[in-house]
């Protein structure tokens, strides 16, 4: 089976006096030799990021796509929140400090994300502002404080790919024992599930 190769064509212009000269490079993968100068990406000693994910709000729909967004803001996407008891804000676990109340799942984070996303790429002032819980600054507390918790407690670190579970290596502590050196990625068996960490043990 032939391999497939991503083809990346560069478009260079220049503009000289009364004329303007395109010239195309074809390269096998983008550069990584310098970050993006307009978006935050990775620091070193990270690789630079030579393609990144545009924040939302960059690109603006129009025609068919900006109507199809209308109708979900207007329809179940956007009014989910006055029908489903999982995002019913009153005692929810997740507006909780200590996590604590009912519909504690991946329901309410999951609607959230593509729900603000939908305001900002629209501009719907309605859904911008159900969609902040809290100010900009508390935002930044709060995630701040999550990662330090995260930081504090966790066993194992994502190093490469998007999390641990999916592409992933992991660091783990030294003093755990029995955790296999090598696991298959299985999302059904919910890895590391799939690699038996009941028996994982720390070492006295």
């Amino acid at each position: 089976m032939a391999r497939a190769r991503i083809v990346i064509a560069t478009i260079i212009i220049s503009t000289l006096p009364g004329s303007v000269q395109a010239a195309v490079q074809v390269v096998s993968v983008p550069p990584t030799v310098r970050t993006n100068d307009f978006y935050v990406s990775n620091q070193a000693p990270l690789t630079p990021e030579p393609l990144i994910k545009l924040p939302i709000g960059a690109i603006k729909p129009e025609g068919w796509v900006r109507r199809q967004l209308e109708l979900e803001a207007d329809g179940f996407s956007g009014r989910l929140d006055e029908i489903s008891s999982f995002l019913r804000k009153d005692g929810n676990a997740w507006l909780s400090p200590q996590g604590e109340g009912h519909s504690p799942w991946e329901e309410l984070p999951y609607w959230l994300k593509g729900f603000g996303d939908m305001g900002y790429v629209l501009g719907d002032q309605r859904i911008i502002d159900e969609a902040k819980v809290s100010p900009r600054g508390r935002q930044i507390e709060l995630a701040q404080e999550l990662f330090r918790m995260w930081a504090d407690n966790v066993w194992e670190i994502g190093t490469v790919g998007l999390t641990p579970a999916v592409q992933g290596v992991v660091v783990v502590n030294a003093n755990m024992k029995n955790v296999p050196a090598i696991a298959g990625n299985d999302w059904p068996l919910r890895t590391p599930g799939d690699t038996r960490p009941e028996q994982y043990f720390y070492a006295q």
